[in-house]
């Protein structure tokens, strides 16, 4: 009765965790490009210029290494939710919510 009772405590603790934040960001990739920056905002999104070009996920793979190191998160918590395989592209931030995302991106020199 007692494991079962430390059993019920455990998952109440891990239930009552808050998730993770998570920030979205719209990206307009720009592959082949002579150097790696951040460009204007076009519309809602930032351009990305990525040297990598777009075969065989290696722009994908270039514009995770860039976001982590300009935002300093781990590139793991750094994921495309959607564009894989287009120009545009939404971004998901583990993280990081929205006001410092955008603090990060201002100090990187996205803005």
């Amino acid at each position: 009765m007692i494991d079962l009772e430390r059993r019920r405590i455990s998952i109440a603790i891990m239930n009552s965790q808050q998730p993770p934040v998570n920030s979205k960001l719209r990206v307009r990739v720009i592959p082949r490009s002579p150097r790696e920056e951040f460009g204007r905002v076009c519309g809602s999104a930032v351009v990305v210029r990525l040297t990598a070009p777009p075969v065989d996920d290696a722009a994908n793979q270039a514009l995770v290494k860039m976001l982590s190191k300009a935002l300093g998160v781990p590139s793991g918590d750094i994921s495309i939710v959607r564009g894989s395989h287009s120009r545009d592209k939404m971004v998901r931030i583990i993280g990081l919510d929205t006001v410092a995302l955008k603090d990060r991106l201002q100090k990187a020199g996205a803005f």
